[in-house]
Order: structure tokens, then C-alpha cells, then sequence
């Protein structure tokens, strides 16, 4: 091997063992950053007002419910049954014949419960007798003649009217009326209370409906002998509905706390010492064969002094 190639491997065994340069400080700088410099949104308070606000619209009925009976007593729980049975069945053709369809004719009640004497001290009581009740639940459309159906429900035979309420076949365009009322109410509650407060109203944080209150429904109970004698006169006034809102408001002016939201400027990093240097782990030597040894290189010869040549050379000869 000539002394060029020897000195070309010695060479390449040096740079093999150094590492990459700047891959190590790279990493530890890196892991050196913290997560608090990343922005984070902060807020501030804003100045609030919150109000309740309530609108009541009105309409005239256009129906009326009533819940009508027979009750009836006898010896025996069956003659009890067969006399409610035919007399609640002639008021249900009295209702039929003066226009009530049969969707609006429902039975809510049918109950049969024994009579009892508890009037003997120290014994049992002792049943007398039986009770049998059928209520029907109708639906009149026609208000103006209402007074009148219940009167030949009467006369048919019944003897139990149990209550009567108003409503309205379409009351949308009133509810919304009432909610409309109500956020104006609301809004206009917030304003008086802001200029009172010598701020101004602000944009809408936040709306929510309360819902609505049910009209109240009057009840109406009378014995049947007066309901025959003297009419029955039905006074439908109007319904009204009520409804609730609760408003959120922005406050505005001088002397308002006004938020803000926005990104926050990142923090400097904390200073860390750095890393103290790590020594580079050894490369692994690829195999192969094993390096053949370098010859030993031969001293360099001196150089000759004047004088005579060394023996076994040729005379050099002498310059004057």
C-alpha cells in the first residue's frame, strides 16, 4: 500500500468519529422554550343590565268547553247503570241536534260508587243504595247559542254542569302580539334605568322567553231546575295572554366598565442555563477487512557534510 492511500484512511477514521455540527444545541434550545409564551385571549368585564319585561295581548273568543252530566241513584248498582245510561245518551242526542259534531263530544267521567250509612255508632256501614255519574266534555263553536244548548241539555236530562272555559281556535297572531310587548317593555325598562344611571343602552347580550300565561278559565256550576226556569245567560268577554321575557343589555358611556378580548402578547421565554455540552457517542466502524499495517517509513537519510564520501559510495569529487 503506498504511503498517499495509508494517510487517506487515517484521515477518514477522524471525520467519522466527529458528530454532526449544531444538531445537539439545536435540540436543547427547543426543549427550552416554555408553553406560557404561546397568546392566550384575555377578557375584561363588561358593564351589564338585566330586565324582565312583560306584554298582555287581547282577543275576543270564538269557543266555549263545558263539561256536562247525569247523576243518578238506585237500589242496585245495575238500575243505577241503566238509568244514567239512558238519560246521558238523550243528552248526547239534545247535543247532536243542535249542531255540536261528534269530534267535540268526549266522555271525561264515568264513576259508580255505593251510598253508605254511617250513622249507627259501633256497627259497619251499611250500603243504601248506588250512584252512577257520566260527564261528557263538549266543545260549542257557535257562543251565541251557547245559553241555549245547555238549556236542552237540561231539559234532556242532565243535572251535573261542572265548569265552562273560553278560548280561540287560532290565537297565534295574539301571542305574538304579547311577545312583542314584552321585549319592548323590557327594553324600554333598561333604557330608564340607564339614563337614570347617567349611561347609555348598549347592544343585546342575551333574550329569553318566559313563556305565556294561560288565560284564566272561569268556572261556571248552577242547579239544573234554575238553569230550565230563567235561561241561562253566558257572558264570553275577551281572553287575554300574557308574556314573559328576560333581556341582557350592553351599558355604554362615561363611567362604564367596557371589556375587550383580544390576544394577549406572549411573554418572554425564562432564561435557562444551557446545557452543558454532551460528549459525542462513538460511530460505529462499518465492517469490512481488517486495515492492513502501515510499513514502517525509513529515517530520512542526513545530508552529506563536505568531506569525503562515505565508504561504499563513489568519490564525489572536490570543487575549489
Amino acid at each position: 500500500m503506498s504511503i498517499e492511500a495509508s494517510a487517506a484512511k487515517r484521515v477518514l477514521r477522524f471525520r467519522t468519529a466527529i458528530p454532526a455540527a449544531g444538531l445537539l444545541p439545536t435540540i436543547a434550545l427547543s426543549a427550552m422554550i416554555p408553553a406560557t409564551a404561546l397568546a392566550a385571549p384575555a377578557c375584561g368585564p363588561t358593564a351589564t343590565l338585566t330586565t324582565q319585561g312583560t306584554g298582555e295581548a287581547h282577543v275576543q273568543p270564538d269557543m266555549a268547553t263545558v263539561s256536562v252530566g247525569v247523576t243518578v241513584q238506585a237500589p242496585t248498582a245495575q238500575a243505577a247503570m241503566t238509568d244514567n245510561a239512558a238519560r246521558q245518551q238523550a243528552v248526547i242526542d239534545a247535543l247532536r241536534a243542535q249542531g255540536v259534531e261528534p269530534r267535540d263530544i268526549q266522555t271525561s267521567g264515568l264513576n259508580l260508587s255505593p251510598l253508605q250509612d254511617y250513622s249507627r255508632e259501633g256497627q259497619p256501614p251499611v250500603i243504601t243504595g248506588y250512584q252512577a255519574q257520566n260527564i261528557v266534555t263538549i266543545t260549542v263553536r257557535d257562543l251565541g247559542g251557547l245559553g241555549g244548548v245547555l238549556d236542552r241539555l237540561v231539559a234532556a236530562g242532565a243535572n251535573e254542569v261542572q265548569g265552562i272555559s273560553f278560548g280561540r281556535d287560532d290565537s297565534q297572531a295574539t301571542e305574538d302580539e304579547a311577545l312583542r310587548k314584552a321585549v319592548e317593555n323590557a327594553r324600554h325598562t333598561a333604557g330608564i334605568l340607564a339614563e337614570a344611571a347617567g349611561l347609555e343602552l348598549g347592544g343585546l347580550v342575551s333574550l329569553n322567553n318566559g313563556g305565556y300565561v294561560s288565560p284564566p278559565a272561569p268556572m261556571y256550576r248552577m242547579a239544573a231546575q234554575e238553569s230550565a226556569a230563567a235561561g241561562t245567560p253566558i257572558q264570553a268577554g275577551e281572553l287575554s295572554f300574557t308574556a314573559n321575557v328576560g333581556a341582557t343589555f350592553e351599558l355604554t358611556g362615561e363611567g362604564a366598565m367596557q371589556g375587550s378580548c383580544g390576544m394577549a402578547p406572549p411573554s418572554p421565554p425564562a432564561a435557562s442555563p444551557p446545557a452543558p455540552p454532551q460528549p459525542a457517542p462513538p460511530q460505529p466502524v462499518p465492517p469490512g477487512p481488517a486495515p492492513e499495517p502501515e510499513p514502517p517509513v525509513p529515517p530520512a537519510a542526513p545530508m552529506p557534510a563536505d568531506g569525503p564520501a562515505p565508504a561504499g559510495g563513489p568519490a564525489t569529487p572536490a570543487t575549489n
